[in-house]
């Protein structure tokens, strides 16, 4: 599939006016290429908007902090993230940063060590849900 730039962008900026009773968008941002690309196209697609159309929703650039992180990668995309919100600030853009940490019972550590849990695989991947996926919820 070829990648064409100028179609996503439009694509980003047609989803992102569409109505629907302003949900928020989330962008999960991890730091990596992958998410940094996404982040990257959904801030330039909305940079090209005005200042009305900027405000249909806002965008919420979330990082799950699974408590697994090499510490200098975590300070990294903390680093990253200020940087977002400081400039989403400075710019008049519509995001908002904010991080995401699993309570203590539901970490990765008390879960493999203390519950016994397998190390995640492709066909077994608890952590998704327990570090991850069940956090967005308490956004």
């Amino acid at each position: 599939m070829a990648f064409n730039k100028k179609d996503l962008l439009a694509e980003i900026k047609e989803q992102f006016l569409e109505e629907d009773n302003r949900r928020p968008w989330i962008v999960a941002f991890s730091g990596g290429k992958d998410s940094t690309a996404m982040l990257m196209l959904v801030w330039e697609a909305l940079a090209q908007l005005n200042d009305i159309e900027r405000k249909t929703r806002e965008v919420y650039v979330i990082c799950n902090n699974t408590l697994v992180e090499n510490p200098r990668v975590l300070q990294f995309v903390n680093k990253q993230l200020n940087t977002i919100q400081e400039k989403s600030i400075e710019l008049g853009m519509p995001f908002k940063v904010d991080h995401t940490t699993p309570q203590l019972e539901n970490s990765f550590w008390v879960n493999l060590i203390g519950k016994g849990y397998p190390a995640p695989t492709n066909m077994f991947r608890w952590c998704t849900d327990r570090l991850k996926s069940l956090l967005l919820h308490n956004i």
